[in-house]
C-alpha cells in the first residue's frame, strides 16, 4: 500500500511542476531565468518535504511501516 501512495505523491509532484510551468507561461509569465528555476525548485523541495512528512505521520497513526 505504501509504495503505491508513494508513487502517487511522486507523480502528483510531477503533474504540479508542469501544471505550473504550464499555468505561468498561459498567463504570460513564462520561468526561464535561472533565479526563476531555482526559486520553483525550492518550492518543489519544500512540498516535498512536507508530504514526506505528512506521509510517514499518516503511515505511524495507521500502524504502518
Amino acid at each position: 500500500m505504501s509504495a503505491v501512495l508513494t508513487r502517487k505523491i511522486a507523480l502528483g509532484l510531477i503533474a504540479l511542476r508542469v501544471g505550473v510551468h504550464l499555468v505561468l507561461a498561459v498567463i504570460g509569465a513564462p520561468v526561464t531565468s535561472a533565479a526563476g528555476h531555482l526559486a520553483l525548485a525550492v518550492a518543489m523541495a519544500g512540498a516535498t518535504v512536507m508530504l514526506w512528512f505528512n506521509q510517514r505521520v499518516t503511515f505511524r497513526a495507521l500502524g504502518l511501516t
